[in-house]
């Protein structure tokens, strides 16, 4: 149900869609104390193409009973505008959306996990201009930007984003440094996918 990252004596996790309500009800009963730390949430509610990936009752699920788990939820316009009921459009409107999720998922902790960390870190890479991704911890908003690559991206690239920050926490970095490294070798990525095209 997601990829389990071991870096040394540390290891995170990073946790993809659940496709159907019964399956993401398992994961739900998981005690939050018991979860590899930590658990980055890749909500993956639209394909690169804008298709959704989830049932309509289980986006309810996912939000108030997985998404709570997580340390990083790393989602992009689309499933950011899903889960905070309004359309995303512009880096002000990310912003905005961002405050939304994060005080919605800080309620919806209760008391399962009170101390654990939050980080919204919003993917907005189909927005005109440079690439920007937001970095959101409930009092400050960090921005990481990189040159756009001609062309289309290839597919994959927010779950090997996500990827790519698990990686980085579990190998001890910060999530400021963790969300810089893991957008480094993203566009590294694409830039590499770019030229074979």
């Amino acid at each position: 149900m997601g990829d389990n990252i071991y870096v040394g004596d540390r290891n995170g996790v990073r946790i993809p869609i659940q496709w159907t309500p019964d399956r993401g009800a398992g994961f739900s009963r998981v005690n939050p104390a018991k979860l590899y730390n930590p658990v980055v949430m890749d909500p993956v509610l639209h394909s690169s193409s804008g298709a959704s990936l989830l049932e309509n009752k289980g986006l309810g699920l996912y939000r108030q009973k997985l998404l709570p788990l997580a340390t990083v939820v790393t989602p992009n316009l689309l499933e950011a505008g899903a889960l905070a009921g309004m359309q995303v459009g512009s880096p002000d409107l990310m912003k905005k959306a961002a405050q939304i999720i994060y005080r919605d998922l800080l309620s919806l902790r209760g008391e399962r996990s009170p101390a654990k960390p939050l980080y919204l870190v919003m993917k907005g890479g189909h927005l005109k201009g440079e690439a920007l991704d937001l970095l959101y911890d409930g009092k400050n908003f960090e921005e990481f930007t990189a040159a756009r690559v001609p062309g289309p991206s290839p597919r994959g690239t927010g779950c090997r984003f996500a990827s790519g920050i698990a990686a980085e926490l579990a190998a001890g970095k910060t999530i400021s440094e963790a969300v810089a490294g893991a957008k480094q070798y993203l566009t590294q990525y694409i830039q590499k996918n770019s030229a074979l095209r």
